[in-house]
């Protein structure tokens, strides 16, 4: 039986950065909305918009956690990272068409684009990482009867421990 390889200590560290900030971003929206706003380069929520904002703060709070508690625990941080980096590019995605807007929205996008293309690059990057370093590749699952998950494919079914390549 082959052994799961541990984390590097910068991969850990980038993951905790990465789930540290989800956790701050999350809380601040749901403690001190108007300092996350402010933070965030927008307006103060009101109303509609801050119950979305708490939506959001909400997302980022699970993702945040669910990634500290893998890292923490030795368990796998690829499906958090994978999640996270599909919300880091939803957001970078919702802030460029908030800066095309143009007008007063177009600070707000622009500030907030810079914030999630760095991010959506780092977690991506961690992402890349853990595919590679641990041989997993990207794949469709090749019959219904596969028990993998769709999309994740092992190089070794059945490891065990730590690391990057399970799910």
């Amino acid at each position: 039986m082959l052994r799961k390889k541990r984390l590097r200590d910068e991969e850990r560290l980038i993951g905790a950065a990465l789930a540290a900030g989800r956790i701050a971003i999350g809380a601040g929206i749901w403690a001190a909305p108007a300092l996350a706003a402010k933070a965030l380069g927008m307006k103060e929520y009101e109303g509609e918009a801050l119950a979305v904002a708490r939506l959001a703060g909400t997302r980022d709070l699970i993702l945040g956690t669910w990634l500290a508690a893998e890292l923490r625990n030795g368990g796998s941080p690829l499906a958090p990272t994978a999640a996270l980096v599909a919300c880091d590019a939803g957001d970078a995605l919702a802030f460029g068409l908030l800066a095309a807007d143009g007008g007063d929205s177009l600070g707000a996008g622009a500030r907030g684009l810079a914030a999630a293309g760095p991010a959506t690059a780092s977690a991506c990057g961690s992402l890349t990482a853990c595919i590679a370093d641990r041989g997993t590749s990207l794949h469709r699952r090749e019959s219904k009867s596969d028990p993998q998950w769709i999309g994740i494919r092992h190089s070794a079914r059945d490891q065990s421990g730590g690391g990057c390549d399970s799910l």
